[in-house]
C-alpha cells in the first residue's frame, strides 16, 4: 500500500506467540480501517498465508473482499527474489503484525537494560537496570550522558524510534 493507504490500516487485540512461530510470525489480530471494524486477521506460524475473515460486528466476507480489491488497486509491487509480487491487504497486515511484534521484543529489552547507540558507528551498547540487586538506570543515564552525550538512549524514545534504532544497529 501507499503510505497513506497503509496508514488507514490498524491492527488491535493484537497477540503474538513466539512459541508456536516456526516460519511465520503466529499471531491474531483484528483488523481495522479508517478505525472501522474490518476483519479478523490470523496466522498459524507454519509458513501459510495469513488468513483474513469475518468477525463479529464486522462485514461479511464479500465485503471484505470488495474493500480488499479497492485497497490492492493503491498498494505497489514489491520485488522479491526476482518476482514482482503485488500488494495486498494481507501483505500490510503481515508487515504491521511483523513491526508490533518487533516492537514488543524491543519493549521487553527496553525494561530490564539501559540501551544506547553509538550514532556514528551504529553500534549498541546494553547495560543491566539491575546492579548487585539496586536500580541503577538513573546513574547510567547520567554516566552516558557525561562520558558519550552523543549516544542516543533508545529508553527515553517512543517506541517506535527506539525499535527503528535498534533495527539500524549493527
Amino acid at each position: 500500500m501507499s503510505n497513506s493507504t497503509a496508514s488507514r490500516i490498524t491492527l488491535k487485540n493484537f497477540s503474538s506467540m513466539e512459541s508456536l512461530s516456526e516460519e511465520t510470525l503466529c499471531f491474531t489480530a483484528t483488523v481495522f480501517v479508517d478505525g472501522k471494524l474490518l476483519a479478523a486477521a490470523s496466522n498459524h506460524g507454519h509458513g501459510g498465508s495469513t488468513s483474513i475473515g469475518p468477525t463479529i460486528g464486522g462485514p461479511d466476507f464479500n465485503e471484505i473482499r470488495i474493500i480488499e480489491a479497492l485497497f490492492a488497486a493503491t498498494l505497489p509491487s514489491v520485488m522479491f527474489e526476482g518476482f514482482e509480487l503485488k500488494g495486498s491487504l494481507e501483505s500490510v497486515v503481515d508487515d504491521i503484525a511483523n513491526r508490533m511484534h518487533f516492537e514488543k521484543g524491543v519493549k521487553s529489552e527496553l525494561r530490564s537494560k539501559v540501551l544506547a547507540q553509538d550514532p556514528a558507528t551504529k553500534k549498541l551498547y546494553m547495560w543491566s537496570r539491575k546492579h548487585k540487586g539496586q536500580n541503577v538506570t538513573d546513574r547510567l543515564y547520567a554516566l552516558i550522558a557525561e562520558k558519550n552525550p552523543a549516544y542516543i538512549v533508545l529508553n527515553k524514545l517512543p517506541i517506535s524510534e527506539a525499535a527503528d534504532l535498534y533495527s539500524a544497529s549493527k
